[in-house]
């Protein structure tokens, strides 16, 4: 027979950012003030939707240039600073289409029945709800011509898929079985 021995360090380190808390802060840029939020790194938040008279709510950025959009309403490992962007909104062509996918998301959280949740799951859906608000907000259709079906596409693949993903994600959360 052969002996062997074996012998092996073990480390466990610990995330301290898991377990910490940072703060979200927003700069409204001359629209109505929203609170910062302060909660666990990773752990989700409603994207606030300021509103300043005229104008359109175009999203939240994280440079004050307004450049790199963000879009994962999580709370990061480290404190930010997000910056609204807004367009006039006699401009905002796309108007129509974000009240009708608004109204569409309205339906389906009417449909869904707060009974057939835990309290904790149903403020899950809430949540999901209030950002799929967000998302379509922010949905920006390109179309690359003027062409009908380009411009149907465009419309297609942002503002309704925005729509889509949140009552998905609505429709993900565990309901209660009795």
């Amino acid at each position: 027979p052969v002996n062997v021995s074996i012998q092996s360090e073990v480390k466990y380190t610990s995330n301290v950012a898991a377990a910490s808390n940072f703060t979200v802060t927003f700069n409204s840029n001359g629209g109505s003030a929203v609170s910062p939020i302060t909660g666990q790194a990773w752990s989700s938040f409603v994207m606030p939707i300021p509103t300043k008279s005229g104008m359109s709510f175009a999203g939240w950025y994280t440079d004050e240039g307004l450049t790199k959009l963000y879009t994962n309403p999580v709370i990061p490992a480290a404190n930010l600073t997000l910056y609204a962007k807004w367009t006039e909104t006699s401009t905002d062509r796309w108007a129509e289409d974000r009240e009708k996918a608004l109204k569409q998301l309205d339906n389906a959280l009417e449909r869904m029945d707060e009974g057939d949740y835990s309290n904790a799951n149903w403020q899950r859906v809430l949540v999901e709800y209030e950002n799929g608000k967000y998302a379509i907000a922010i949905a920006d259709p390109q179309p690359e011509s003027e062409d009908v079906s380009v411009i149907n596409k465009a419309v297609q693949d942002t503002i309704y898929a925005a729509l889509n993903t949140a009552i998905d994600r609505m429709n993900a959360i565990p309901v209660l079985v009795l």
